[in-house]
């Protein structure tokens, strides 16, 4: 069964040949599930008082004099407050949430793939993301990462905006055989090209059996009526 978020961006007469997704887990990749994980650690370090050493070298780098930045005896989860304490925790939670949220947003499951018999689809939530006819199609690269692969036809550092919502490979993330994948879709690519060069030479002979035949020109004319009588006369 068609996934009902590519069903909606098809045509009247378009037909599907296939349908995939990410595995789950494989978009973003896990190397980049790393860094919230680390922004909210140290954030919560800040909070306990594991990094306190931390705050109280940068305090007296800065010349701060507080007690608390001067080794105070409390144990670390209970002493004060400093300003620099709570702007440190503050900063590195804020980071790691925003950057845990925009993978969230990223996850697998938010997207679907497709191959047609005239285009590729990507579908991020409900948008259609990328739209490309299958002639337009560059050549095809398989990157491998682990138990997944990526298919991809566009290696992007930056798009208009930033970084593209699928990263820097353009195409099929995350697909468990991508190999096989890319066999079939460069077959697929083959023969819509075939199939549009074919169509073209028959609209091109069509065109000319349409085109009118000029009359051809008689060899001589002869005389006006009304002249043949005058010298008949």
């Amino acid at each position: 069964m068609t996934d009902p978020r590519i069903t909606r961006h098809l045509e009247p007469d378009e037909h599907v040949l296939w349908v995939g997704h990410p595995a789950p887990g494989s978009v973003p990749p896990r190397k980049e599930l790393a860094l919230p994980v680390v922004f909210l650690a140290t954030g919560l370090g800040f909070a306990t008082g594991t990094f306190f050493p931390v705050l109280a070298w940068i305090g007296g780098m800065l010349g701060l004099s507080d007690p608390a930045l001067a080794g105070d005896p409390t144990p670390p989860a209970l002493q004060g407050w400093t300003s620099l304490r709570i702007l440190m925790t503050l900063a590195f939670l804020a980071i790691g949430l925003l950057t845990a949220r925009h993978h969230w947003n990223r996850r697998a499951s938010r997207w679907a793939y497709a191959v047609t018999d005239r285009r590729v689809m990507v579908v991020f939530g409900d948008r259609l993301l990328r739209n490309l006819s299958l002639d337009l199609v560059p050549d095809l690269r398989v990157r491998h990462r682990g138990r997944v692969g990526d298919v991809y036809w566009r290696r992007s550092a930056q798009d208009s905006g930033g970084t593209p919502p699928e990263g820097h490979y353009i195409g099929f993330l995350g697909q468990r055989d991508a190999d096989a994948l890319a066999e079939r879709l460069r077959g697929w690519i083959h023969q819509y090209k075939a199939r549009q060069s074919t169509q073209a030479e028959v609209s091109a002979r069509e065109f000319l059996k349409a085109e009118p035949e000029e009359p051809n020109e008689p060899k001589g004319r002869s005389a006006p009526e009304g002249r043949r009588q005058i010298l008949n006369d």
